[in-house]
């Protein structure tokens, strides 16, 4: 996630070194919060991963289901390169791509279920958006 930051800074043609800075500390900044709220999530919620109900619980990870951390970095790391306007749109597009593909493999890999996936989207693309709409950047 840090790298994709990193290399969209340099996709801000249009943009001033500080504009880039502020977007690339952004994207950080969102990260940061979706992490916290995930880890909160799963720390109290302690729901029990699909795998689990066949295998059998033996590790503390496996009641941590719900949010899909994964799925919600991924989703706000993807926003936050969509809300900083790029002059180039692949990079945001790849993420987004990436984004539903890391969900989609998550239940796959009977990690999470759907509901997971989906709720930890909506925190990323949540903090995201709150974010920009409290502290617009770029006005």
């Amino acid at each position: 996630c840090f790298l994709i930051s990193i290399f969209h800074s340099r996709n801000l043609v249009n943009k001033s070194k500080n504009d880039r800075y502020i977007y690339g500390l952004r994207t950080l900044e969102n990260l940061w919060v979706t992490y916290n709220i995930t880890e909160s999530l799963k720390n109290n919620v302690k729901r029990m991963r699909p795998y689990a109900f066949s295998a059998g619980i033996s590790k503390k990870d496996d009641f941590r289901s719900f949010v899909s951390g994964h799925s919600s970095l991924t989703a706000s790391l993807a926003t936050s390169l969509w809300l900083s306007k790029p002059k180039n749109k692949v990079l945001p597009i790849i993420a987004s791509a990436l984004s539903i593909s890391t969900a989609a493999l998550r239940i796959k890999a009977g990690k999470h279920f759907t509901s997971d996936v989906l709720a930890g989207m909506a925190i990323g693309v949540g903090v995201s958006l709150l974010h920009q709409k409290i502290s617009p950047v770029g006005r």
